[in-house]
């Protein structure tokens, strides 16, 4: 087995949550953090999220409760290098404030220095929310400070 293939059994525990991949069985866990995170909780759309080879799902469970998600992208650029766009961080709202997203970020870094299929990641969060920006700060050696627009179809 190479070493990539061993990073899709990897998962760590501080304390009693375990850090992981998100995975085909843990799918029907995630209704309530998918809508805590304003989305609708749709079976089908997860599954497809996971076939896409460049889909990430990172997790933290307690007890076989899903109280903590990251999910993003790997981008290919025309240089034909990856980037990883870190697209949403969320926590369950009692689980907030314990150091559950410091530690799935930190499994994420970890996981993607690993892969070692992306050269860098980055993210965009509101400028309001300081709480973020110092989790992001701390796993970050770069602060861009941009102007974002939007368009919805």
């Amino acid at each position: 087995m190479n070493s990539l293939q061993g990073l899709s059994n990897l998962s760590y525990s501080m304390t009693k949550e375990e850090y992981k991949l998100l995975e085909k069985d843990d799918l029907e866990l995630m209704k309530e953090i998918i809508e805590d995170d304003d989305m609708e909780f749709e079976l089908s759309n997860l599954t497809r999220f996971l076939q896409d080879n460049n889909n990430y799902g990172f997790i933290a469970k307690e007890n076989n409760k899903i109280i903590g998600f990251i999910y993003g992208y790997s981008l290919l650029k025309p240089n034909g290098k990856y980037m990883f766009y870190v697209h949403s961080v969320g926590v369950l709202p009692y689980y907030q404030g314990k150091g559950i997203g410091k530690e799935l970020f930190k499994y994420m870094v970890e996981y993607l220095e690993n892969e070692k299929k992306s050269y860098k990641y980055f993210l965009l969060t509101a400028e309001d929310n300081i709480i973020a920006q110092k989790l992001y700060r701390k796993h970050s050696n770069k602060e861009c400070l941009q102007v974002y627009f939007e368009k919805n179809f």
